[in-house]
């Protein structure tokens, strides 16, 4: 699922594919209770790919996805819907993407969703 169905529009003109970020995580050896680092997390497709691995196999994995504040356009899509900068995109994607993954896991499978948002002063 990509950010267009999670969010109802087509926000960003060239999102990273989630199945592509999983496959990464996959090629790169990641074990089930690593850490995945994003410095460039934009949408939140990194952050979605992991949850959505955790559901698959049943693993533990955490992440850290880093966005700096970048305002959107006021013309785009993603500002007219209410958004203001890329982190929040990012953070709704987060958001939903755990809801849907929460109805996908399997009966007593623990699943983590929960996210911390920190901001630089």
């Amino acid at each position: 699922m990509d950010v267009k169905a999670l969010l109802g529009e087509k926000i960003f003109d060239f999102p990273k594919p989630v199945q592509l970020i999983k496959r990464c995580i996959q090629i790169s050896k990641a074990g089930e209770n690593e850490i995945v680092l994003d410095f460039f997390s934009g949408s939140g497709t990194t952050a979605h790919a992991v949850m959505e691995l955790n559901v698959e196999e049943g693993a533990n994995r955490k992440y850290i996805m880093v966005q700096l504040p970048e305002k959107l356009n006021e013309t785009s899509v993603a500002y007219k819907k209410g958004f203001r900068t890329i982190c929040d995109v990012g953070r709704k994607r987060i958001e939903k993407a755990g809801e849907l993954l929460e109805k996908k896991k399997r009966p007593g499978q623990l699943l983590d969703t929960g996210f911390k948002v920190f901001r630089l002063t």
